[in-house]
């Protein structure tokens, strides 16, 4: 049998689809073009093709790296982020899904490449990281004027002439020029208030929310200088204590959106001050340090580190720091220290300063006890709301650091804890005198 020719088979082939020589060259043309990408595809999908199987591994590769990606983007805003920010520079509102979508279209391919440059080993440390890189947002802390603008009226016309949406164009083009962040959030218009379920997850989690903020921009509208800074209404206020002490990064502006220092941010530390050349900045150091104190009672250090807790700073010396600020509802004096104190409990206005303050005590009771926590002085909170007449009616109970606990007043602190059922907690010998026979937490 003698082999045909490939112009041969080439030809028959062509004929058998209906084309002949009295046809065009452009016809023969494309009709071989079809019949030679066909048996080529053929051939490439062939099992037995190396190149076909590395092709396909590639992909396939490639296709569970999106898929990780997509997912720790979802994880990562779903867990950090705000219910809701403003897109920059656009000052459009969006949502965790529509962030999710957004970052999935415009940045997902980014985070692939900068994964796909790394050693396997390394990829899942090098995804995290460019999640946080891209998903960085910029958050407000500021006291509430009268003309503010409201979730509801963000994006109506008329709210553009308020002044408070002037301070939120502001504080934006800061966040997005300065700072290169594509996400902000601030109080007034991204928390839906007349949802109360939105509300309550916003309260509880606004310590996290300020703590994960790429850069958290304070405006001092009553200052001009850092030696005015301490006398700002900024200072008086309930929620801005956490504002104060939960984010990593804080930068000071004054009243006409001037930065009060040279630093980057204002936390920084005293070491990395010695690093810097110059003593305008160890100045400026100083006079930011003494003005917090001043105004706060809280010493730099703390400022700069602190973690949520009961440790050092103690309960009684955090009461303090908030004792004698201002809240616009009652309760809020209470809810606002959540985050001071790492606690959570639902929000329920209404209640009364007094029990949303016995609820806060509870809640930190439910964590850890101490004997110097009942040293306080003042009015406790009602019977209805507790008998024994050891809990605290609120913060300011603790101004007097001169308060004594009998023994008797020590023995009704395990009343307490058995009736907070707090019997998971290791407790200490009890003192001398004392005729009761339970144990005392250290």
């Amino acid at each position: 049998m003698t082999t045909k020719e490939p112009g041969h088979c080439l030809l028959g082939a062509l004929q058998q689809g209906g084309l002949h020589k009295t046809q065009t060259i452009t016809s023969v043309v494309r009709a071989s073009s079809l019949i030679i990408q066909s048996l080529y595809d053929e051939h490439l999908h062939s099992s037995n093709n190396p190149f076909e199987r590395r092709t396909r591994r590639c992909r396939s590769i490639g296709d569970n790296l999106r898929s990780a990606v997509q997912s720790k983007i979802r994880s990562y805003i779903f867990a950090n982020f705000p219910l809701r920010v403003i897109k920059l520079p656009e000052m459009r509102l969006m949502d965790r899904s529509a962030v999710v979508d957004y970052l999935v279209k415009a940045k997902l391919e980014i985070v692939v490449r900068q994964a796909e440059a790394v050693a396997q080993e390394a990829r899942d440390k090098t995804i995290s990281k460019s999640v946080e890189d891209i998903a960085r947002y910029a958050i407000l802390s500021h006291t509430w004027e009268v003309d503010e603008p409201s979730y509801q009226d963000f994006h109506h016309p008329s709210s553009r002439g308020k002044q408070g949406y002037k301070k939120l164009e502001n504080f934006c083009n800061i966040a997005h020029e300065d700072y290169g962040a594509e996400f902000a959030w601030a109080d007034t218009v991204c928390i839906d208030k007349s949802s109360s379920a939105e509300l309550d997850e916003s309260i509880r989690s606004m310590f996290a929310w300020y703590r994960n903020a790429a850069i958290c921009i304070a405006y001092v509208g009553q200052t001009i200088s850092l030696f005015n800074l301490a006398a700002d209404r900024w200072f008086t206020r309930g929620w801005t204590l956490q504002e104060l002490l939960a984010p990593l990064r804080l930068k000071f502006y004054n009243k006409d959106w001037f930065p009060l220092t040279h630093f980057r941010n204002d936390k920084i530390r005293e070491g990395d001050v010695k690093k810097l050349s110059g003593e305008t900045y160890s100045f400026q150091f100083r006079l930011l340090g003494d003005a917090i104190l001043t105004a706060t009672g809280i010493e730099p250090h703390h400022f700069r580190d602190f973690e949520p807790g009961f440790g050092d700073p103690s309960l009684p010396e955090r009461m303090r720091w908030v004792a004698r600020r201002l809240t616009t509802r009652a309760e809020d004096k209470s809810y606002c220290m959540m985050g001071i104190f790492g606690v959570s409990m639902l929000v329920a206005y209404g209640e009364g300063p007094e029990r949303a303050f016995f609820r806060l005590f509870q809640a930190i009771l439910g964590v850890e006890c101490r004997r110097d926590w009942f040293l306080w002085t003042g009015k406790a909170v009602p019977r209805h709301i507790h008998p024994s007449r050891m809990i605290p009616s609120g913060p300011e109970c603790y101004l007097s650091s001169n308060s004594k606990i009998s023994a008797s007043g020590i023995c009704a602190i395990g009343v307490i804890r058995r009736s907070f059922e707090l019997d998971q907690h290791r407790f200490i010998d009890e003192p001398a005198g004392c005729s009761c026979t339970h144990r005392y937490p250290r």
